[in-house]
C-alpha cells in the first residue's frame, strides 16, 4: 500500500490518495482515515503569537555584502511560547507574494535564527557575508530588499507562528561609518572623556571626570592627560591635580590645556616642561575652552566669565571681547577670524564672535533632561569643532553630534541616533553615549570624538569608563 500525502500547506489535509497492492480498499481507507485523524489532531492552531511590528536593521559597512548588516530585534515578544525569531530577506518586488507557508519552508541557509536569549537590546548581531536571501542568492549592493520575521512557536496548539515583513525597504549603500578608535587607558587612575586635541599623529584627551566636579572631596585629585597615537597606542603624558578642561596646540607643538579647579592654563612644550598661566590675571574664571588659530594667537573662554581671553605668540594677555550669554563651555575658529563657543545651558546656545569683536546667535541645539536624573544636569552641551562651513557640536544631552552651517545657522542631527548605547556602523544611526569633546585630525579626513560606555540610565552624570570614537569622513 502506498499512501501519498500533499502537505504543501500543512495548516490543512489537502487530500489522502492510497494505491492498493494486495491490501484491501477497506483497509487502505481504515488506514488513511486513521492517519488523517491523527494529523488533524495536531494541526488545531492556536491564536498567532505577537509579533514584531519593527525590525532594526542598519547598514555598518562598505564591503557591499551581507556582512555589512547588522539586525537588532530591539524587544522579547510572548518569549516564554516562542522557539525562535528567524530573521530573512527577500527581494522587494516579491514582497507582495510572500506568505507565512514561504516563510516556514525556508530553508536553513536562508535565514538568520534568533533565540529569545539573544534578544537585547542595543546589541545586534552581524551577519555573515554568505547570508542568502530567500531565494538562494547572496545579498548584493544592487538589490533592494524587503526583511521580515518569522516568529517560531514552541506549542502551535497554544499560540501558532506569526509574519512580519518591513513595509522599508532596504538596500546596502555607501555610508559614513564610525568604530572605536580605542577604549583601553592601560592602568591610569581617573581616566575620563574629556577634551580633545591633535597635533600631527598624536591624539590628546584630557580627563574630564563629572564625578570629580560634583565631589569636593575628590576636586583636586589628579587627572591624566593621555597621549593616543594614529594606531591607538596609549600613554601616560602627564597627570596634573585639579579638574581639566579644553586643550589645543600650537604650532610649535606646544600643548595648552585649561584647569578649571585652579584658574590655570598649563602650557606644556614638547619636552614636558609646564609653564603654568594664572587666568584670574585677566578675570577669567574657570577656563575651559582653548582655540588656537593659524597665527598662534590663543584664545580662552571661562565658565564663570563674560570675556575672551586672548594671548599673542609673545605671551602676552589680553580681555579679546565680551561674550553675553552664559556658560561658554568650547571655542573652536575659521580662517576669517570668527570664533565659534558652545554655552553649556538648557538653551543649547551657539554663538559666533566676529573679527569686529560682535557676538550673534549662531544656533540653538536641542538638549534635553532624563527623566531617571539624580543631580542637576551639568552637562547639557560638549566641545566643538569648525570645519569646511560647518561647526560640529558634541550634544552630551541628546547624545548626538550636531553639524551647523555657519552661513546660515541650520541644524543637522550629522551623527547618532539619539539612543544610548554601543557606536558602530552607519553614523545616522550609531548609538552614542555621552559625546564630550571633539576634534579633526591633521589631515581634516577623519573627526574624533570622546565618550563613555557606561549605559547605566541612572549614570546620567557618568563620564567613565571612556572610550573614543573614529569618523573617517568621505565627503566635505
Amino acid at each position: 500500500m502506498e499512501i501519498k500525502m500533499n502537505m504543501a500547506n500543512h495548516r490543512k489535509i489537502v487530500y489522502c490518495t492510497v494505491s492498493n497492492g494486495l491490501v484491501s480498499s477497506k483497509v487502505a481507507f481504515v488506514f488513511c482515515l486513521l492517519l488523517s485523524c491523527v494529523t488533524c489532531g495536531k494541526i488545531e492552531l492556536g491564536p498567532p503569537i505577537s509579533s514584531f511590528d519593527q525590525i532594526c536593521v542598519v547598514d555598518n559597512g562598505n564591503t557591499g555584502n551581507a556582512s555589512d548588516i547588522e539586525v537588532n530585534l530591539d524587544s522579547k515578544r510572548d518569549a516564554e511560547h516562542v522557539s525562535e525569531y528567524r530573521f530573512f530577506m527577500l527581494k522587494e518586488k516579491d514582497r507582495s507574494n510572500f506568505t507565512i507557508d514561504d516563510a516556514e519552508q525556508l530553508r536553513v541557509d536562508r535565514f538568520h535564527a534568533f533565540v529569545p536569549i539573544d534578544v537585547i537590546k542595543i546589541m545586534g548581531t552581524v551577519l555573515p557575508a554568505s547570508f542568502k536571501d530567500v531565494d538562494g542568492d547572496i545579498i548584493r549592493a544592487d538589490e533592494i530588499y524587503s526583511t521580515g520575521i518569522l516568529t517560531v512557536s514552541i506549542d502551535e496548539e497554544l499560540v501558532s507562528n506569526s509574519l512580519f515583513i518591513s513595509d522599508q525597504p532596504f538596500s546596502l549603500s555607501d555610508n559614513t561609518l564610525i568604530s572605536t578608535f580605542t577604549q583601553s587607558f592601560g592602568d591610569t587612575e581617573n581616566v575620563a572623556a574629556g577634551s580633545l586635541t591633535v597635533f600631527q599623529q598624536d591624539l590628546i584627551m584630557g580627563a574630564y571626570n563629572i564625578q570629580d566636579e560634583l565631589s569636593i572631596s575628590t576636586l583636586q585629585a589628579p587627572s591624566p592627560i593621555q597621549r593616543m597615537g594614529r594606531t591607538g597606542g596609549n600613554s601616560l603624558l602627564l597627570e596634573y591635580s585639579g579638574l581639566l578642561g579644553g586643550n589645543a596646540f600650537d604650532s610649535n607643538g606646544n600643548l595648552f590645556q585649561s584647569v578649571i579647579s585652579k584658574n590655570e592654563v598649563l602650557k606644556i612644550d614638547p619636552d614636558g616642561e609646564i609653564k603654568v598661566i594664572n587666568t584670574l590675571q585677566s578675570s577669567i574664571r574657570q577656563p575651559d575652552g582653548i582655540y588656537i588659530n593659524d597665527a598662534d594667537e590663543v584664545f580662552i573662554v571661562g565658565r564663570g566669565s563674560s570675556t575672551i581671553l586672548k594671548i599673542d605668540s609673545s605671551g602676552q594677555m589680553e580681555s579679546y571681547a565680551t561674550i553675553r550669554r552664559r556658560n561658554p563651555k568650547g571655542i573652536t575658529g575659521d580662517a576669517d577670524g570668527n570664533l565659534y563657543i558652545s554655552h553649556n545651558v538648557e538653551e543649547g546656545y551657539i554663538t559666533r564672535i566676529g573679527p569686529d569683536k560682535s557676538e550673534k546667535l549662531l544656533a540653538q541645539i536641542p538638549t534635553y533632561i532624563p527623566s531617571d536624573y539624580i543631580l542637576d544636569y551639568f552637562m547639557w552641551v560638549g566641545y566643538l569643532e569648525f570645519l569646511n562651513g560647518h561647526v560640529y557640536v558634541a550634544g552630551m544631552s541628546t547624545d548626538i553630534i550636531y553639524k551647523i552651517n555657519v552661513e546660515n545657522g541650520e541644524i543637522e542631527n550629522w551623527a547618532g541616533s539619539g539612543q544610548r548605547g554601543f557606536a558602530r556602523g552607519d553614523i545616522k544611526k550609531a548609538n552614542l553615549n555621552r559625546p564630550n569633546g571633539i576634534s579633526v585630525s591633521s589631515d581634516q579626513s577623519r573627526l574624533y570624538i570622546s565618550g563613555t560606555t557606561d549605559v547605566t540610565p541612572i549614570h546620567v552624570q557618568y563620564s567613565t569608563p571612556p572610550i573614543i570614537w573614529e569618523i573617517l569622513f568621505d565627503d566635505d
